[in-house]
């Protein structure tokens, strides 16, 4: 691929006190042009790690030509380190770098050869997982000492899959590991990118994430459910057709990208079908999309700066009680604001300014609930451990008929007035 290409292979998020973080994987090289078109907009530069380093620098791989790029003397930059925890983590973290650089600072990971565990030799599960942990931890340290700089996301290549020649599939594990234990502790930290230019590694790195999120293909082999399928993927298309102002909301043209595909996959000699976990999971989500995007829609003024107060009143309570026990047991309660909100809805004007008021049923706020529920599921790590595992034809049916009915209620009561605009 073009050394600028940048192709999303996938992407989800952790909860934490401060709001979701992501982790982000991306098809391509780890070049300043691609750092800035990923997180040119965050407001502040971000980091970018290194890893599998020695002091002889001759392990760098595909590194060697990044830092070319970025006009970059790691070797110099190494004898003079902003923080040095080469002792007790084999990390240590460069100055500050010129303003032309994309990147703000570089974190350096020398790995475990000077503690005797070589992990180049074999994979260590544990003591892989543990230096990712501290390398995740250090960024907490860099805000602490730096506390202007609050870079928001850190870049890398698929850590451990290149010299120290780890499969993506173990690699992918420890990622998420690492960052469920230590991202709620770093308020400031938003996003990891992982960048890989290699398509097999990507691949299995995207699988292996998709498993961890629950993300399973669906065998539909039911003549009646196929037929659904299609029925409910053409009254989709038909009412966006017919509301031609829906088109202008990309929450909207989500939902006709997977119809389309949805209508590519099934063929008419067809009795049975297999809905890649890739689909099933654009349709969960883009089920989420437009559910929080009517619920955003629906609230007055009032109802929104209401629900954000309490919002943030529950984060700060949150993190009070994260420091108090060590552990991520309340993180679940975020979801009950989005309870909260929905429950809210009953008792707001629809749309504001309009000469009449009308409440929503409650059987359609259940329905912008069941959407948001399903998206979440294939949205946040974490889900993949409660049961039951995995999604069958039905719940791919239920989602599908859901934003239909979305898309029927909004195209007859638009909610708001913008909506048209």
């Amino acid at each position: 691929m073009k050394k600028n290409e940048l192709v999303q292979k996938n992407t989800a998020s952790i909860p934490t006190p401060s709001g979701y973080k992501s982790i982000e994987l991306w098809q391509g090289f780890v070049s300043p042009e691609n750092i800035s078109r990923l997180a040119g907009d965050e407001g502040s530069k971000p980091m970018l790690l290194v890893s599998n380093l020695n002091r002889n620098f001759d392990r760098l791989g595909l590194m060697k030509s990044v830092f070319n790029d970025f006009k970059i003397d790691l070797e110099a930059l190494s004898k003079k380190p902003a923080i040095d925890l080469v002792k007790s983590m084999g990390i240590w973290v460069t100055d500050i770098l010129p303003k032309e650089s994309p990147i703000s600072r570089i974190i350096c990971w020398e790995g475990f050869e000077d503690q005797g565990r070589d992990l180049k030799k074999t994979f260590h599960k544990k003591a892989f997982e543990q230096g990712l942990v501290d390398i995740f931890s250090t960024i907490g340290l860099i805000h602490a000492k730096w506390p202007g700089e609050k870079a928001q996301s850190l870049f890398s290549v698929l850590i451990g899959t290149g010299p120290m020649g780890f499969s993506p599939t173990d690699v992918s594990n420890c990622i998420i590991s690492a960052a469920q234990e230590t991202f709620p502790s770093l308020p400031a930290f938003n996003r990891l990118f992982l960048l890989e230019c290699e398509e097999a590694k990507v691949e299995e790195f995207k699988d292996e994430m998709d498993k961890s999120l629950g993300r399973t293909s669906i065998n539909i082999e039911n003549d009646s459910a196929i037929e659904q399928m299609k029925l409910v993927a053409k009254r989709i298309l038909d009412i966006v057709v017919h509301k031609a102002f829906l088109l202008k909301h990309k929450e909207v043209q989500l939902i006709v990208e997977c119809c389309h595909e949805t209508q590519k996959m099934i063929k008419a000699e067809k009795t049975s079908v297999k809905v890649k976990a890739e689909l099933v999971t654009r349709w969960m989500l883009s089920g989420r999309v437009l559910s929080e995007f009517v619920i955003a829609h629906s609230l007055d003024k009032n109802s929104l700066k209401r629900w954000k107060e309490n919002k943030e009143a529950w984060l700060s309570i949150l993190g009070k009680e994260r420091a108090k026990s060590g552990s991520n047991a309340h993180f679940d309660k975020i979801e009950a604001l989005g309870d909260q909100f929905l429950s809210e809805l009953p008792s707001v004007n629809i749309v504001e300014g309009l000469n009449y008021s009308t409440k929503i049923q409650m059987w359609m706020i259940q329905n912008l609930h069941l959407l948001r529920a399903y998206g979440n599921s294939v949205a946040h790590f974490g889900e993949s451990n409660k049961i039951p595992i995995g999604f069958g034809q039905e719940d791919l049916l239920i989602v599908m008929s859901s934003i239909l009915r979305t898309l029927e209620y909004i195209s007859k009561h638009p909610i708001p007035i913008k909506l048209h605009n």
